[in-house]
């Protein structure tokens, strides 16, 4: 009896495969993926044939899924194209987007070669950072003025070897 009902569905489906793709092209005016949206209406149609008494019965259900279908369709078209508009109305906080994800990605550089130097160093390149004064740092660490001074100095230098590599291919990237 499965066989049977299989086979039914098969000859249902070569039957109005074609005339279900013409309906929905018509509904949709020309638009969309005519035959991914007939295939999901024949998903539905599979899933429910059991139920079906006669093919008539189907071919009913058939169109009012292809019609819902349709409508489900023109409705996240229609959702995609508003969010599209306001998205370039509000084009500002994707601008803002991007610029957080370029400063979030330029920390993530910075403190990756901070990583780097040697400990005293990194110690006092992080306290400057945090806008703490050569005073301060000198203070908080129990080192020289001049220490500070002379670390800061090769910290920097150290820095700009390492990150001049690697921000030219971080532009690289972004500018492509």
């Amino acid at each position: 009896m499965e066989v049977k009902r299989k086979n039914d569905f098969d000859d249902f489906f070569r039957t109005f495969f074609n005339p279900t793709c013409l309906f929905i092209k018509q509904m949709l005016r020309n638009e969309g993926d005519v035959e991914d949206l007939a295939q999901d209406v024949f998903l539905r149609v599979y899933e429910h044939w059991s139920e079906f008494e006669t093919p008539d019965n189907a071919k009913a259900f058939l169109y009012t899924s292809a019609r819902n279908v349709c409508l489900d369709y023109i409705k996240h078209r229609k959702a995609g194209e508003r969010y599209v508009e306001h998205a370039m109305l509000h084009d500002d906080k994707s601008e803002t987007f991007l610029q957080e994800i370029i400063r979030e990605e330029t920390f993530r550089l910075l403190y990756d070669a901070i990583d780097k130097l040697p400990g005293q160093t990194r110690q006092i390149v992080l306290l400057c950072m945090e806008g703490k004064s050569n005073a301060e740092v000198c203070e908080e660490l129990g080192v020289s003025i001049n220490t500070v001074k002379t670390l800061k100095k090769s910290g920097y230098a150290a820095l700009r070897a390492l990150l001049s590599s690697e921000f030219a291919v971080f532009l690289f990237f972004l500018l492509v």
